[in-house]
């Protein structure tokens, strides 16, 4: 069995001062930078996706689509959110004894992708664990659970719902917090939301 960090489009246009802002981005691309530095033990691979459109993307609103351009492939916007290039470069040693892995998603400018299956690369065990976290937690988050859970039905997909940002702010309050969970659970069984104390509290 063995445990993967998810760090879902943790990258600058999503968060505050980006084209696609997510209110509390900045906070949540912190938390889970020390999050990482902080437990890296306890991962055998930590896994980040990214955005990576096309100019011409579909989901552009000058394309036809609903969002605003964001994550336009080889602009700064695109690129992680401040601080994570540290943890790419070996002089900080936080992931050059971890292996990280780089997914790259809304490539076609034909597909609107907001998920993708973090684990399809990897050889799959029983009871493998997978904890989701980053931007945002109503579209890419957890369709990236969804997505996982689906291609890894044996393995327990784990949203920790304290490292991550929403776009609607009134998602997991009452009525909505159990139609939001239903909306993951009716499709993926194996997918919780928990928090992050809960999840490794020793």
């Amino acid at each position: 069995m063995k445990k993967y960090l998810v760090v879902v489009d943790v990258q600058k246009d999503f968060c505050e001062g980006g084209k696609l802002a997510v209110n509390g981005g900045k906070d949540i691309a912190k938390k889970i930078y020390n999050f990482i530095k902080s437990n890296k033990e306890k991962f055998d691979t930590v896994i980040f996706t990214k955005d990576n459109h096309p100019d011409n993307h579909c989901s552009f609103k000058n394309n036809g689509g609903m969002w605003p351009e964001h994550c336009v492939k080889n602009t700064d916007g695109a690129e992680f959110a401040e601080k994570y290039i540290e943890l790419f470069e070996d002089k900080q040693r936080t992931l050059s004894e971890l292996p990280f892995k780089i997914i790259l998603k809304g490539e076609n400018p034909n597909i609107e992708q907001y998920g993708v299956s973090c684990g399809a690369n990897f050889v799959p065990e029983d009871g493998d664990e997978y904890y989701v976290t980053g931007i945002a937690l109503d579209y890419c988050v957890k369709e990236c659970a969804k997505m996982t859970a689906k291609v890894h039905p044996n393995a327990k997909i784990f949203i920790l719902e304290d490292m991550t940002a929403k776009i609607n702010q009134e998602l997991l309050r009452g009525f909505n917090r159990d139609s939001f969970i239903k909306s993951i659970t009716i499709d993926a069984p194996n997918v919780e939301l928990v928090n992050s104390y809960d999840a490794f509290r020793e």
